[in-house]
């Protein structure tokens, strides 16, 4: 079928802006209810990274983004500062004066305008292929879906945004070069395609798609020869390197073309991008984030010394998920997810070559149903690509057998004007089709749209009553203060108070994390003391230095000499209890034989409570004999209000839970 290019992009534009509105009323449901979504006039994310983007884009604003070591984070070491500003959080400042220098709705509203960028690259990469509707359905469908909608929604300020964008920029560029009949566009597109992963780079802050890209590149370029060097050979019209010697010069060119790829993509500067990093890099992030199962393991320690867990085990966007579950982050529905996808794997069969391109980010969703959930971003497109193939086969068959606009038995006519006639009714036809196409597909969508995540009001990361403790630590602690808390909280109360963390979203898998989770399910507060004085004063280098062995770091540790400089405070909230497994599962890590002993919280709902029973649901509680259920032990209860013990009573139980 023939393709109006002008019509194809009006209804893209059409899906893109679709895909802004069903964020625009995520916005609005927040701004209903402000009071769960705002903390005064601050509005809440809905993931914790994006407090420090914003607070690099307010700190690159005013001129007080540093270089070198961000003191801020990972206290005392620093963390590196990222320079030059990151490109999200650039982006940020740049639209914040259209927002009145509010960050936060600046996020919000570029956020919205960048989810569903990619769109066009992807229809446009279809378009080539002469399949509009699979890019069309891949765009809708991939922009809604449950996971990319999560990592895409409102109050997400980060990075995901644009993942999909580069990468299906990147596709059509090698698409382009693979078809490209001259060695000039070859490596232009070459270039722009690398230009583009290098941007990624800039905006993800990891070169891991860099080697990946140029060998699908390299394949690409030499696919065209395979089955064709005869043709080529006897081609009149072929490009005179070609002709010569197709597979030498085909391989030269190539090869030639990968460089000018890698060049561009590291931005032209060999010194800071060595070849091996990328790979290093790729091969890094796979290892953190494949075969993530519920158990812990360990990081490896060097020369003998403790070995401590591994903390992307208690994260729960990068454990696996069964294949079920994983494709009911697609669409909500498995099997219709499962459909989509098969759609796809059918396009595969009869066009692999064209679709080899985009075969790499494929194959990186793929990695949903092995390692990470967060993966399952990457597949919601081609659920979409999959039914857009689907029903175009469908409605090609239909418009082959049936007339439209013209009779199929009238006789062909030497009339000039009938035959333009003719022409003008075949144009018609083809008008109509188009027309239709696009109309069925979209319905087809709308029809689809209950199973995807359309109409989802996100919840914030940070409840808004805990983010307004935050905004009260700005006044009520000394400026010099740090914060010794759990690492969720990192990144917002330095963006919230100016003031230090120990360990944040970025700084969570050093050996550092292990020792503060120690120190806050320790039942000797002398430990947890002695914990914080080292960590204040020696940090992780104290903790390297020191590792010679376990007791030796131990000992260490629990000896500290320095005292801190700076006041330390330490911050509780209400919601860690329930962060209480995870931080118990860390903490009681034998760090000489490994393995771990978790505890945690269990909330009762209780209706009824006398001085002698508790009725809750699942649970009767005697309170004379400390029972449960007469059951469970009871060791003691303790009764709290505000944070005050008011009163405490032992049961006599040796070992039992605490009430």
């Amino acid at each position: 079928m023939k393709h109006n290019f002008f019509i194809f992009l009006i209804v893209t534009l059409i899906c893109y802006g679709y895909s802004g509105f069903v964020r625009y009323e995520q916005y609005t449901a927040w701004k209903g209810s402000p009071a769960k979504y705002f903390a005064n006039e601050t509005p809440m994310m809905t993931t914790l990274d994006s407090y420090v983007w914003l607070r690099w884009a307010k700190e690159y604003k005013e001129g007080t983004i540093l270089e070198g070591k961000d003191q801020l984070r990972n206290f005392p070491d620093g963390k590196r500062s990222q320079h030059p500003v990151p490109l999200i959080s650039y982006l940020i400042a740049k639209v914040a004066p259209s927002f009145d220098d509010n960050y936060y709705r600046a996020g919000f509203f570029l956020m919205m305008a960048l989810s569903g960028a990619f769109i066009f690259p992807l229809a446009l990469y279809f378009y080539f292929l002469g399949y509009p509707i699979a890019g069309i359905l891949g765009g809708l469908i991939g922009t809604v879906s449950y996971e990319y909608f999560i990592r895409t929604g409102i109050g997400r300020v980060d990075t995901d945004s644009l993942m999909l964008f580069f990468l299906f920029s990147i596709s059509v560029f090698i698409l382009k070069a693979s078809e490209a009949r001259s060695t000039l566009y070859i490596w232009v597109y070459s270039c722009l395609g690398g230009a583009f992963t290098y941007l990624l780079t800039l905006w993800w802050g990891k070169p891991a798609f860099v080697l990946p890209f140029i060998a699908v590149l390299f394949v690409s370029l030499l696919l065209p020869l395979l089955g064709q060097r005869q043709k080529l050979e006897n081609e009149p019209k072929a490009v005179f390197i070609i002709k010569r010697s197709p597979f030498y010069d085909r391989l030269t060119i190539s090869a030639l073309a990968s460089v000018l790829f890698f060049s561009c993509a590291i931005g032209l500067n060999l010194s800071n991008h060595s070849p091996g990093k990328p790979f290093g890099t790729a091969i890094h992030y796979l290892e953190n984030y494949i075969q993530m199962g519920d158990e812990i393991e360990v990081s490896e320690s060097e020369g003998g010394g403790a070995a401590f867990p591994n903390i992307l085990k208690t994260i729960k966007e990068v454990k696996r998920l069964p294949i079920k579950t994983t494709l009911g982050h697609l669409l909500t529905s498995p099997t219709l997810s499962a459909i989509g996808l098969v759609g796809f794997l059918f396009f595969v069969f009869a066009h692999w070559r064209k679709l080899l391109p985009i075969l790499l980010i494929f194959a990186v969703g793929l990695l949903s149903f092995q390692g990470a959930r967060r993966f399952a971003m990457f597949l919601g497109p081609f659920v979409g690509i999959g039914y857009g193939y689907l029903i175009t086969i469908v409605l090609t068959t239909i418009y082959q057998n049936i007339p439209f606009g013209r009779d199929k038995s009238a006789k062909p006519s030497s009339h000039e004007s009938d035959r333009n006639s003719v022409i003008s009714n075949q144009g018609a036809s083809s008008r109509y089709k188009e027309f239709s196409s696009y109309g069925i597909a979209l319905l087809f969508f709308f029809g689809l749209s209950s199973y995807t995540a359309i109409g989802r009001v996100p919840k914030p990361s940070i409840p808004a009553p805990t983010f307004r403790t935050f905004l009260e630590l700005k006044d009520s602690l000394p400026k010099d203060s740090v914060i010794y808390t759990w690492w969720d909280y990192g990144y917002a109360i330095t963006d919230a108070t100016g003031l230090a963390t120990f360990h944040d979203g970025g700084g969570q898998t050093s050996p550092k994390t292990y020792f503060i989770a120690r120190g806050l399910i320790s039942a000797d507060q002398d430990e947890l003391y002695d914990i914080t004085q080292y960590l204040a004063t020696e940090g992780n280098r104290g903790i390297a230095e020191n590792n010679t062995s376990p007791e030796a770091l131990m000992t260490a540790v629990r000896n500290p000499t320095i005292k801190p400089w700076d006041p330390i405070y330490l911050f509780f909230t209400a919601d860690m209890t329930g962060k209480y497994g995870a931080i118990s599962k860390l903490g009681s890590w034998d760090i000489v034989n490994g393995g771990s002993k978790p505890r945690g919280y269990q909330n009762l709902a209780c209706n009824k409570i006398t001085n002698e029973e508790m009725n809750c649901r699942g649970a009767k509680i005697d309170l004379k004999v400390g029972k449960v259920n007469n059951q469970v032990a009871l060791k003691r209860m303790v009764f709290i209000r505000d944070g005050q013990v008011l009163r405490e009573q032992a049961f006599g139980h040796a070992q039992g839970y605490t009430l």
